[in-house]
């Protein structure tokens, strides 16, 4: 072990050629061109980081900006490299706390230097960098083959050939046209053959010291095997559908595997053409591997079949945040959707989730709608009398 600070920084601008174009909606320069950061230590020691820059991706809703290679060469060597020289790779808060007074934003950059800030440290201390974070989250990876904005027979022919390949999920760029995307994900599915898509979050907890594991969710997650048969069951939800008129907007609140039928719910306003405006609300513990279908929803967002996506995420901050916590902080929208005729539906847990959803909406009413607490009560209590809210909890 020999902790030694960081001496220099050196920059490598690499273009990885692509078998063929890869598009997808709002992106207007070929992928392919990263930038790789070279961090060495006084005694001579290397650790290396990564920036996939992307001028057109600006993150959830554009919160960031863009960043091309060019941004990222400059800011690191202009202001990141100078701001770290001398700190000691191993102390990433400090690292940060650098790189954040030295300019504001910019975190392709940024993650860049701090990836190679934990690859030197693991190399100073002779760990991988896995278990300088806590250990391996998975010991094998399932590869995903992505379909750009391609012709559907074009499609067809690759998701054949990767199917061949050995790959087990395709993911589709959609956000085009409504009809265009429904007939495409009709077509792969023909090509490459029959199947489910199941949405399953594995339970695991600790109890007094001892790991708990939820039977089915990690039956399927970790032991069932591709080409296993699996027996299943269909249990129909009781009064949970979209209104009758499709104009009518509706407002989704999903998270975890709550996100489920709100999934069939957008793809069913989508292939039918309705008007009506979209919202969905999801949230889970962390952005970086619990956002289920991102691909997805950011096409429909992209493509406005959603006309707003609202995340929540409980373990990426210092404090726990929810989706009710989510739904509190635009309350003012929320009760416009309502007066607009909006329905309501919560899918997920039923113990906590549920329940707490319910008392912000009544918060909501009576700080927005101009009500009483017991006034903002007996409104959400009409809203379920006239089929306006809607749960499938459990």
């Amino acid at each position: 072990m020999s902790d030694q600070p960081i001496a220099a920084i050196e920059l490598h601008h690499i273009a990885l050629p692509t078998r063929r174009e890869h598009k997808w909606t709002g992106l207007t320069e070929p992928i392919g061109g990263y930038v790789l950061v070279k961090m060495t230590d006084a005694a001579g020691t290397a650790g290396w980081g990564e920036a996939p820059a992307l001028k057109d991706w600006g993150g959830d809703f554009g919160r960031y900006f863009g960043e091309s290679p060019g941004t990222t060469i400059e800011v690191i060597t202009r202001h990141l490299a100078p701001a770290v020289n001398g700190c000691m790779p191993g102390e990433i808060a400090e690292l940060h706390a650098r790189m954040d007074r030295s300019i504001k934003g910019y975190p392709y950059a940024k993650a860049a230097v701090e990836f190679a800030a934990y690859d030197l440290a693991g190399r100073q201390w002779g760990l991988s960098v896995h278990r300088l974070l806590g250990g391996a989250a998975r010991r094998r990876i399932p590869i995903t083959h992505s379909i750009g904005l391609i012709g559907a027979d074009e499609a067809e022919r690759e998701v054949a050939q990767v199917a061949e390949e050995g790959i087990r999920t395709i993911k589709i760029k959609v956000g085009v046209d409504p009809d265009r995307d429904v007939d495409m994900v009709r077509r792969v599915r023909e090509t490459v053959g029959a199947g489910i898509a199941l949405c399953v979050d594995a339970v695991r907890f600790p109890v007094n010291g001892r790991a708990r594991l939820g039977v089915a969710s990690t039956f399927l997650g970790e032991r069932v095997r591709p080409g296993d048969n699996v027996k299943v069951y269909v249990q129909k939800a009781q009064h949970f559908g979209l209104p009758a008129d499709p104009s009518l907007p509706i407002i989704m609140i999903g998270p975890g595997t709550g996100i489920a039928p709100f999934r069939a719910f957008l793809y069913e306003r989508m292939a039918s053409k309705a008007p009506g405006r979209n919202w969905l609300f999801f949230g889970h513990q962390r952005s970086n591997h619990d956002f289920f279908y991102e691909d997805e929803l950011t096409g429909m967002k992209a493509a406005g079949t959603l006309t707003r996506l609202s995340l929540a995420w409980s373990r990426d901050g210092s404090e726990k945040f929810y989706v009710q916590d989510r739904m509190r902080e635009v309350g003012p929208d929320l009760w416009a959707w309502l007066a607009d005729g909006a329905h309501v539906y919560v899918c997920g847990d039923a113990k906590r989730m549920a329940r707490d959803v319910e008392g912000v909406l009544v918060e909501i009413v009576a700080t927005h709608g101009a009500r009483t607490t017991d006034e903002a009560i007996a409104f959400v209590a009409s809203l379920k009398k006239s089929g306006r809210y809607q749960q499938d909890v459990y």
